[in-house]
């Protein structure tokens, strides 16, 4: 895939896995009213598993680790993307009102994810997928 494609598959894949990971965020908020930081924690562990299979499929393909090695890689990078998005939410948690409305914890990790997408992506070109 060209070089130019492969952010734009990367954030549609993102995308994708965006609205697992919120979905699972709403249900552990709104079901079981968990601290929207461990919200953010299990968004990401369902949704890691969701991107790299269309990672692996559609945006990085030909490569010649094995599927297990890759995926390991790829939650190595991405659980340091994670850090970052969990930085942002902290700061987000600590110097903003957001948590205090009704679907602030929403907007926290929406912004969390974001800050954290260019790393996940120039990791997995550069470091997982290569």
């Amino acid at each position: 895939m060209s070089t130019f494609k492969q952010p734009i598959f990367f954030m549609l894949v993102g995308f994708s896995g965006m609205f697992v990971d919120l979905g699972i965020v709403t249900l552990a908020k709104e079901l079981f009213h968990l601290p929207t930081l461990i919200t953010g924690l299990l968004g990401f562990s369902v949704s890691v598993s969701n991107n790299f299979i269309w990672n692996h499929r559609f945006t990085f393909k030909g490569h010649g680790l094995s599927k297990r090695k890759i995926y390991i890689k790829y939650v190595s990078i991405s659980l340091i993307g994670l850090s970052l998005r969990m930085m942002v939410m902290a700061l987000l948690l600590r110097f903003s009102l957001l948590d205090h409305y009704r679907f602030g914890y929403l907007v926290i990790n929406f912004v969390g994810i974001v800050s954290a997408t260019l790393f996940n992506f120039l990791g997995s070109k550069y470091l997982v997928f290569r």
